[in-house]
């Protein structure tokens, strides 16, 4: 190589699915936005609430290319609904 670092070429890994990932999580956070929506005026205990939550989030988790971007994702987005975090609820309800 003319730079002199012929190894550097050999350290360089491609991004894997970059754009896929970032839409199936937007994907995924608009259909928790969704729930959210349709619990936000409807009275049910807190628990069936954070039940149907969980459901639909296992349903998410299941399709995740990156499980992990999505939990701290939704936590962030329920936080700013003024919300337990998932994760707390999540270990909560695993008991």
């Amino acid at each position: 190589m003319a730079d002199g670092h012929p190894h550097l070429l050999a350290q360089v890994t491609p991004v894997p699915e970059l754009p896929g990932a970032v839409s199936d999580l937007a994907g995924a956070l608009t259909r928790v936005q969704a729930y959210l929506s349709a619990t936000q005026h409807r009275y049910v205990s807190e628990d069936s609430w954070w039940q149907g939550f969980a459901r639909l989030f296992m349903e998410l988790e299941a399709q995740s290319r990156n499980p992990i971007a999505l939990e701290i994702a939704v936590d962030q987005l329920l936080a700013r609904h003024g919300s337990t975090s998932w994760s707390i609820q999540r270990s909560r309800l695993l008991r």
